[in-house]
């Protein structure tokens, strides 16, 4: 797809215009009675460094830890950050998706096992620096708004 072209850019604005009202729509998703998690990173954008990456791992970890969910051993909840972007004009445009993937059991006629994400918040940055810009809206933002909601729920 060629981004300067029309339909490029009216697809770039939707997601944009999308990814603002996720931000501030109320979370529909529960972390009640969370207790540990595994902490995963997918990074499918060229502009966030491995070293960020691991900068990052650790310093979810930590906070986690601080706020009593454990992190080390097995454990089939994961906590996945998961960063995509692309460029134009010289900007990076960055999508991270901080979720949650357990397994649960469905309510239906017969209860299945099944994986599902049972929590998602994301953000959207434009950047001239990827790696601080990144860094800080994992380390600042989506970790505080999941532990004011986990703090939340509890209590």
């Amino acid at each position: 797809c060629d981004w300067s072209s029309d339909v490029c850019s009216s697809d770039l604005l939707l997601l944009s215009l999308f990814c603002v009202f996720e931000l501030f729509a109320a979370t529909p998703f529960s972390l009640d009675n969370i207790e540990r998690l595994n902490v995963h990173f997918i990074n499918d954008s060229d502009h966030v460094s491995n070293t960020t990456i691991t900068k990052m791992k650790a310093a979810l970890t930590t906070t986690l830890n601080q706020a009593g969910i454990q992190t080390k051993g097995f454990n089939p909840n994961t906590l996945m950050i998961k960063i995509e972007s692309i460029s134009q004009n010289k900007t990076d445009f960055i999508h991270i998706s901080m979720f949650i993937g357990e397994e649960v059991i469905t309510h239906r006629k017969d209860k299945i096992g099944t994986f599902a994400i049972t929590y998602m918040m994301s953000d959207f940055i434009d950047t001239d620096e990827p790696d601080e810009d990144v860094y800080t809206s994992v380390t600042d933002f989506l970790i505080s708004e999941f532990l004011e909601q986990y703090k939340e729920e509890n209590e």
